[in-house]
């Protein structure tokens, strides 16, 4: 739908075909001669804070990585491209004036578990890019259409108003059958199913310090997809988490009286 740019690498004697292998699994054999500069930062997401929080960076050696935008907030990388005076893709202007965040000005794979919700600004933005997708994926006007539902895991006001008055879902009950009980009854994508052992692990060793609303992420998680496994990674945390804070609060409460 865009022309890549002229740095963008087509042909690779590592790549058979287009799509074999991640950009992370292609640069880590495409260039292990040198040293990878990669633009990633823990402001991103918990995702990539946890990545960095694992590498290991004490000493650079060859086919190694190197973070140096590590700790970049978004302030930074703008202020930084204000002060060289730096091109960017204009589309960012649009977003921004549409009232899109800063921390959320992304535009990537459209169809990506994680980046649909840039066809939202496209359409609003780029009629001429929005005409282009719809000839490729007729089906992309359900993200105007269902964008605050479960169907993309959004948790808006607009999606609790619209759900007001409907009967509350058991969400544990519905993860439960999805699972181990019903599986075959749920449209579950081919590359979410592949990681459903993992799923019902996480499943497993959570039960009762899993509250109501992990479950409906899990559910919703299930459903939606979840090709890089983000969702299943972050619910660990995220279970935990709360589950530890719950404990520090009652143990307060115990040392108060």
């Amino acid at each position: 739908m865009r022309k890549p740019p002229d740095f963008a690498i087509m042909y690779s004697p590592y790549l058979h075909y287009p799509g074999e292998m991640n950009y992370q699994t292609f640069c880590g054999k495409a260039f292990a001669d040198g040293i990878q500069l990669v633009g990633l930062r823990t402001a991103e997401s918990l995702t990539r804070l946890k990545c960095i929080a694992n590498a290991k960076m004490e000493r650079i050696v060859r086919g190694g990585k190197f973070y140096p935008i590590y700790d970049w907030r978004d302030s930074d990388v703008w202020l930084y491209i204000k002060q060289r005076d730096l091109e960017f893709p204009e589309i960012y202007m649009r977003l921004y004036e549409a009232g899109v965040r800063k921390n959320a000005l992304r535009l990537c794979a459209f169809f990506g578990d994680c980046s649909t919700q840039g066809l939202r600004w496209v359409a609003e933005t780029d009629a001429d890019l929005w005409d282009r997708i719809q000839k490729r994926e007729p089906n992309a006007y359900l993200v105007l259409l269902y964008w605050d539902s479960e169907m993309f895991r959004r948790s808006t006001k607009k999606r609790r108003d619209l759900e007001a008055g409907t009967e509350k879902k058991d969400y544990k009950a519905l993860c439960k059958d999805i699972l181990f009980l019903h599986p075959e009854k749920y449209t579950i994508a081919k590359d979410t199913k592949a990681h459903l052992d993992m799923w019902r692990g996480m499943f497993i060793k959570t039960y009762g310090i899993a509250m109501d609303k992990h479950y409906k992420t899990m559910y919703e998680g299930l459903l939606y997809g979840d090709p890089k496994m983000r969702v299943l990674r972050i619910l660990w945390t995220e279970i935990y988490n709360d589950h530890n804070m719950m404990i520090k609060e009652a143990q307060r409460g115990k040392q108060q009286h």
